[in-house]
């Protein structure tokens, strides 16, 4: 019998109690003691709950022994598809006996997906010893969503950075009632069971979320949480009996959140009758004196402009001028300030719209860089309430509510900046939120977050930067230097390229000199620690016991001091002081207060230890010895690109790149004739680039050819003559790694230097072929000059990891293989774990790159670089912003607004379930006259089993809802979209589903691909279906696709205008599109170049692929500088696979 038969019967273990239990996986049976003879699978430490979500239609994974909760489906593990059987019991009560399609989605690591859709029977147990599973499930889910950690109401996505955990909240559903068929005995064993399990969950998690705790609370923290629209009170009926005798009362559920002291809900969960919940209509009095008629009208107007700004109220001005009116009001009117704050936690407060949220929160972070409250009850309750939400067990799947307020909390610890309200200083703290700034953050959190960057420099970059600047632009010769004032907005354009690594171009040394000592000043921790202050003083005057009390700092606060302490040497040299005017006394004077911190409030005290701290700095700048100091800054990237023709590059090994094998030394070359290699001397070195797969790989190309001609390499598409080849590989297909694998041994056979890229040397780096190949993996493409020239020195490097916490820089050099189309990747990896596809295990976990960032480099390539058409690429569009607290409108919203007149974008590759919530706003977005109407939405099955069977996570109907929406509301939408043939579990009905599909919408695009095993993937272990049946689905449904043609004889005579792109293939025609994204051949005339210029033609001619024109005319105000984009024609491509006896269909391969 096969295994999955042999093991319906599972065995499960309170881990408390350690109370043992037997379930059936087939029937939903549940028993006390299993039947006689039958086979048990035990319980085990790696042992996964699978359970189902009915709002989001997800699985996620519940380990019962370690109490986590996953979304993602672990790699390794014994998985208890118990999914299936928690939605068994709510068909059952709806007189249905099927299982809905989404509950096929389990996967049990002992059975296959075939198996999973018969529904076979068992041997029941015996009835006084058996209940109903699906109840058990049930039960269990809904009384764990009340415990925080790990239950169904908190699972987590546990992200690579190893420190974001972001809750996805659902709704509480009322548990059923226990199987009629359990004896009153059982059904009491069963429930007491339950309820010592609920209660184990609660001890477990005592430990690890301490905040939870009402003792730990502050008491206003107690009171209130402002609300997502996921967040609901529970109703648990029995359930919840069972669960409030189980917790004690030091723990807080959904339900004590919202309860007063006397156990009523109030109808505002808020401190203070001042503050409210949400409204949707304007104020009519001040919240922090509504007795104050003067402030009635300000607080009204005040009030509007927070609507605005968290979209409750139309506007037309843009988000940042509706911050900076706030500001400007505040300024004004002081009194104001403890109002804003007042009303933005009333607009937080059981606030329902996930969109008003993110930006109530957002406006609240953004304000704080400016100001924070002035009384201070307010100040406590603002504190107060943002702790609150502060977990991140509390976010819900729409908003991650805790990274908000854990910015906006660390922003009411630091000291103001004193900004002057400005759009940049404004954009600055929005980006700043996901994006933390320099200023503000411990040394631990710098050299985190410089280690991929700089991983050889010792100290924060920041600091050495700085010191640079203040010696480059002659500190060590201006008068007053670290006394004299620097100009605010120098200031703030500083700081903010401080903040994204970069280098400001400064002239006033004051600048940095102000920047160095704010940096210090608003460290969270002070360089000396607090406890060591006292001593500090005691010994203030004792160079010797002084010195010595440095030396027993951490390591890295003594090095970042002793920098400081190089430096402030340098500048009290006897000649430097005659010009400076600043002396030993002056610099510890100014120095003293950002070195050293009284924690006293007593002024009297303050001023009695300024005089010591001074004379502490004073002995240390005299005394201490700094002559270590060269040694441990090692060069970083600029000083390597400014001075390479001087200084010798650092042995690559420091930039953390692995060399596995060295090449034996070419010690008879000179003899030979042949040259030695010569890697520093870039220049003289040509590197072959080749790229397979989609546009994301193409954007990474150009990244890497860019950042290889700013260090002097040629780019050449001449792999003959070239010195070494870089190759980009895609692991998507079969057919791209046969390439692959054998352009390695050609270049091999050429004895040519091979750098293999992309997503084949980040998920299958073993293979035979990559042996004494270097690779670098996706999230190292900026360190693709370092592995090249340690390659051409012979050395075979590794470069591979995912653990990076951001995605790679977008603010690198790129060479674009068309200088009119900016391709802008948008984010990384992605959040789906389909079952034939490795791209996760390439590109790893979702990584979106900031708005800020993105709108700035499209904004950068229209109006810097003379792009003319942006393309938007990743793994998955629709999925962008998810895991920092966006979604794709925010960013196309924003994008729509920088591309200037006669330029395009196009859209990427969307799945459904990313886009279902949001499809009024793409419909918009697709509207726009500079947006083409263009949608590529992958299908993949037109039959649910074969979705559920390749973990697609959305269904047949919710595509039809994407299509159907898109074309009643897009006129005339381009959407393109993909099968895959002969999957694996796919049977002659559900092949059928799909032809059905391509019937009904008549996709002008097409993508057939026939399935072909990845390594490595869960399909790849199922047994695959027949080659030749394989080959006639594959030629069935190209041969409906050939059937039918979007561009039809009445087209003949109609007039567009087309933007012209790019020579055709054969070389006799341009290629154009018009906002339908429709291609059209345009007749290509040697006096005349329509490259790149809008131009109004007339339809002669129409085929499968294009439509034809006979000539053309440029319209009127047509700029004749505008580029084309890189885009070939839309062709058939008949592709060979490994074996060479099947053929691939594939349909508009550019897209």
């Amino acid at each position: 019998m096969p295994e999955d038969q042999l093991t319906e019967w599972i065995e499960i273990i309170d881990p408390k109690s350690r109370q043992r239990m037997f379930a059936n996986l087939v029937t939903g049976h549940c028993a006390w003691e299993p039947p006689p003879s039958v086979p048990v699978k035990r319980m085990k430490e790696d042992q996964w709950w699978e359970l189902y979500d009915s709002n989001t239609r997800r699985q996620y994974y519940y380990n019962p022994m370690s109490t986590e909760t996953i979304w993602q489906k672990p790699l390794q593990g014994d998985i208890i598809p118990l999914a299936r059987l928690q939605l068994l019991k709510q068909n059952t009560e709806m007189g249905s006996v099927s299982i809905p399609e989404t509950a096929r989605m389990s996967n049990s690591s002992s059975s296959t997906p075939r198996t999973r859709r018969k529904v076979e029977s068992a041997r029941p147990a015996d009835a006084a010893h058996e209940f109903s599973y699906s109840n058990f499930c049930n039960e269990i889910a809904n009384q764990l969503q009340d415990i925080p950690g790990g239950s169904r109401g908190y699972p987590m996505e546990i992200h690579s950075n190893g420190n974001s955990l972001h809750r996805r909240d659902k709704k509480v559903r009322a548990p059923s009632a226990c199987s009629s068929r359990s004896q009153n005995s059982t059904k009491s064993r069963y429930n007491n069971c339950i309820q010592e399990m609920v209660a184990s969950q609660c001890l477990n998690q005592n430990d690890v979320t301490p905040i939870l705790n009402r003792s730990n609370l502050p008491p206003i923290a107690k009171e209130y949480r402002s609300y997502s629209p996921t967040s609901s009170i529970s109703s648990c009926g029995q359930s919840t009996d069972m669960l409030s005798q189980t917790t004690s009362g030091s723990f807080i559920t959904r339900d004590s959140f919202l309860k007063t002291s006397h156990g009523q809900k109030p109808a505002t969960p808020v401190p203070s009758e001042k503050i409210e919940c949400w409204s949707k209509d304007t104020i009519k009095y001040a919240l922090a004196n509504p007795t104050d008629k003067k402030l009635r009208k300000p607080a009204s107007q005040l009030f509007k402009l927070i609507m605005s700004y968290m979209g409750d109220r139309k506007s037309k001005t843009v988000p940042e001028q509706t911050v900076l009116s706030i500001l400007d009001m505040r300024q004004k009117q002081q009194s104001l300030t403890d109002e804003i704050f007042l009303q933005l936690m009333k607009q937080l407060t059981e606030n329902f719209k996930p969109d008003s949220i993110r930006r109530g929160w957002e406006l609240l972070g953004i304000l704080l860089v400016f100001f924070v409250p002035i009384n201070s009850e307010v100040h406590q309750k603002v504190v107060a309430f943002v702790e609150a939400n502060s977990d991140s067990l509390l976010d819900s799947p729409e908003v991650s509510v805790s990274q908000y307020a854990k910015h906006c909390l660390k922003r009411l610890q630091l000291p103001i900046n004193n900004l002057k309200p400005s759009i940049t200083a404004i954009s600055q703290a929005r980006f700043n939120i996901f994006n933390p700034s320099k200023f503000g953050t411990t040394l631990e959190e710098l050299m985190e977050m410089q280690a991929q960057l700089y991983p050889d420099l010792k100290i924060p970059w920041i600091e050495s930067t700085l010191i640079k600047l203040i010696l480059e632009t002659g500190g060590d010769s201006t008068e007053g230097i670290f006394r004299i004032a620097a100009d605010p907005e120098q200031l703030q354009t500083a700081m903010a390229q401080l903040d994204q690594n970069v280098k400001p171009r400064i002239k006033d040394c004051h600048i940095a000199a102000v920047l160095l000592k704010q940096w210090l000043r608003q460290l969270p921790n002070p360089l000396i620690p607090d406890s060591l202050y006292q001593k500090c003083l005691l010994v203030c005057i004792q160079p010797e016991s002084a010195c010595r009390l440095v030396d027993q700092l951490p390591a890295i606060n003594r090095l970042v001091l002793s920098k400081l302490l190089h430096l402030l040497q340098v500048l009290c040299n006897e000649e430097t002081v005659k010009i400076t005017k600043m002396d030993v006394s002056n610099l510890a004077m100014i120095m003293a207060p950002n070195i050293l911190r009284c924690d006293s409030e007593d002024p009297q005290v303050i001023f009695g230890n300024s005089r010591k701290e001074m004379d502490f700095m004073k002995t240390l700048i005299l005394h201490y010895d700094t002559s270590f100091v060269h040694s441990i800054e090692m060069c970083d990237i600029e000083d390597l690109a400014e001075t390479s023709a001087t200084v010798s590059r650092s042995p690559l090994k420091e930039f953390n790149i692995r060399v596995r094998t060295k090449r034996k030394e070419l010690e008879n070359s000179a003899e030979e004739g042949k040259p030695l290699i010569q890697s520093d001397l870039p220049w003289s070195k040509t590197v072959f680039l080749k790229t397979w797969g989609c546009s994301h790989n193409g954007s990474d190309s150009e990244y890497m050819g860019g950042l290889l001609m700013a260090a002097g390499f040629k780019v050449s598409n001449d792999k003959d003559n070239s010195d070494i080849w870089l190759l980009n590989s895609c692991t998507v297909k079969t057919p791209s790694e046969a390439q692959l694998e054998n352009m390695i041994k050609e270049a091999q056979k050429l004895e040519k230097c091979v750098v293999v890229a992309g997503c084949v040397s980040q998920a299958a780096p073993n293979e035979s072929y990559l042996k004494n190949v270097s690779i670098v993996g996706v999230k190292q493409i900026d360190q693709i000059v370092n592995v090249v020239e340690e390659t051409l020195k012979g050395n075979t490097v590794r470069l591979l990891s995912l653990r990076s916490k951001t995605a790679p820089v977008l603010n690198l050099p790129k060479m674009r293989r068309n200088k009119f189309i900016e391709i802008l990747a948008i984010n990384s990896g992605c959040l789906n774990n389909c079952t034939y596809c490795k791209t996760k295990m390439a590109r790893g976990n979702l990584q979106s790159y900031p708005l800020e960032n993105l709108v700035e480099q499209a904004r950068t390539a229209f109006e810097v670089d003379g792009c003319k058409e942006l393309w938007l690429t990743s793994e998955d569009l629709g999925a962008w912003g998810r895991d920092i607290g966006l979604v794709l409108p925010d960013l196309l919203k924003e994008l729509v607004k920088v591309i200037p007149e006669n330029c395009m974008m196009r859209l990427g590759m969307t799945n459904p379930p990313y886009i279902l919530d949001h499809l009024e706003e793409i419909a918009e977005i697709l509207n726009h006259p500079r947006v083409y109407s263009f949608l590529h939405i992958p299908v993949q099955a037109g039959s649910n089993a074969v979705l559920d069977d390749m973990k697609r996570e959305y269904t047949n109907e919710h595509f039809c809802q994407v299509v159907d929406f898109m074309k009643e509301n897009v006129p005339d939408i381009y959407i393109a979209t993909d099968f895959i043939c002969a999957f694996p579990t796919e049977t002659p009905e559900d092949f059928e589903d799909s032809l059905a599909l391509v019937r009904k919408y008549e996709f002008p695009s097409l993508f057939i691909n026939q399935f072909f095993p990845r390594p490595g993937t869960p399909a790849a272990r199922l047994k695959k279906i027949d080659g030749s049946e394989s080959k006639r689905r594959t030629n069935s449904m190209t041969e409906l696709f050939h059937s039918y043609r979007r561009y039809k004889p009445d087209r003949i005579g109609k007039v567009y205008d087309v933007l012209i792109c790019e020579v055709a293939t054969d070389g006799k025609s341009f290629v154009g599109h018009n906002k339908c994204y429709e291609h059209i051949l345009v007749p290509r005339r040697e006096e005349e170049d329509l490259l790149g210029k809008w131009a109004t033609v007339k339809i002669t001619e129409v085929a499968k692929f294009y439509m034809k024109t006979g000539s053309s005319n440029s319209p009127t105000g047509v700029l004749p500088d505008l580029g084309g984009f890189f885009l070939k024609v839309e062709k058939e491509l008949v592709a060979t696979n490994l074996e060479g006896k099947r053929r691939l269909y594939r349909v508009n391969d550019n897209i």
